[in-house]
C-alpha cells in the first residue's frame, strides 16, 4: 500500500497527472474517431519546438517550454467545442496530453 509520503513527492504527483492526462487524452481521442496516424503525428509535434534552439539558447528554453504546456491544447479544445470543428478537439486531446507522462 502507498505511504502519505508518497503523495509529499511532487514526482510522484506530476506522473499521475501525467498519466491521467494521457489516459483521458487517448480516451477522449477514441471517442471522437480520429484518425490514429494523426494521433501519432501529433504526438510528436511539440518537440518541434526544438527547433528554437537553433536560433539561442533563451529562445529555444522559452518555445520549448511554451509548447510543453496545456495552454495550446485546451485552447484547441475550446475553439473546436465552440465552433463545432470536431479536428480542433481531436488535435487538443493528442497535442501534449500524451506528452506530460
Amino acid at each position: 500500500m502507498l505511504g502519505f509520503h508518497m503523495f509529499t513527492k511532487p514526482s510522484f504527483l506530476l506522473r499521475v497527472e501525467g498519466g491521467t492526462i494521457l489516459a483521458l487524452s487517448v480516451f477522449l481521442y477514441r471517442q471522437n474517431h480520429a484518425s490514429w496516424f494523426l494521433f501519432a503525428l501529433l504526438f510528436l509535434a511539440p518537440d518541434l519546438s526544438m527547433l528554437g534552439y537553433l536560433a539561442s539558447v533563451h529562445v529555444g528554453a522559452a518555445i520549448y517550454n511554451f509548447a510543453h504546456t496545456l495552454l495550446t491544447p485546451v485552447v484547441l479544445l475550446a475553439i473546436g467545442i465552440l465552433t463545432g470543428k470536431p479536428q480542433l478537439p481531436s488535435a487538443g486531446f493528442d497535442l501534449d496530453g500524451p506528452h506530460w507522462l
